[in-house]
């Protein structure tokens, strides 16, 4: 399991202090000063986790309290309990999603909504632990769902559509467990 990089930066600067503190007659004269500094980076890496976890939680809940997000979430699933890998034109591929308009905006509307996060979780801006239990079996549900769709209008357009999103879903699907 990855530690919190913020742990470790307060360890290498509790060394960092204790070894300056040995040398008090030189750099720091008085141990109120060294407690002063150490207790400031304290509070500074504090308030930055917390920051990231109250940033998370406000992303996903600007989010997912919306009505309309509610009801593409519930059409995209709808369609993936519908799936016959027997029928052709159940499938869910480009050409069967945008046959619906109405499904095409939904699954594209909860698509990118998810790799608005994964972006977020690869650039370390929102906390990925608390994402993934909040909503990480709803993320790998619909992102493997609709993996085919994903890859077939990636080639259609030329680029990496959703990649972010392909990304996360293989992190996660090895490792996620429901409770």
């Amino acid at each position: 399991m990855k530690k919190d990089p913020t742990y470790y930066m307060l360890f290498i600067l509790l060394f960092a202090l204790i070894v300056l503190g040995c040398f008090q007659g030189r750099i720091f004269n008085d141990y109120i000063k060294y407690f002063a500094i150490l207790t400031t980076i304290v509070s500074v890496l504090i308030a930055i986790r917390h920051f990231k976890l109250s940033s998370t939680l406000n992303k996903i809940q600007a989010m997912t309290l919306r009505p309309e997000t509610s009801e593409h979430i519930v059409r995209a699933i709808k369609y993936l309990d519908n799936i016959d890998p027997k029928k052709p034109e159940t499938l869910a591929c480009k050409k069967n999603i945008e046959n619906d308009n109405e499904l095409f905006i939904s699954v594209n509307f909860i698509l990118g909504f998810y790799d608005d996060l994964a972006i977020a979780i690869k650039h370390d801006i929102i906390n990925e632990k608390l994402t993934k239990e909040i909503i990480g079996c709803s993320i790998i549900t619909i992102t493997t769902g609709f993996k085919q769709y994903i890859i077939e209008i990636s080639k259609y357009r030329n680029n990496q559509s959703f990649s972010n999103l392909i990304w996360l879903n293989s992190r996660w699907e090895n490792t996620h467990t429901t409770k």
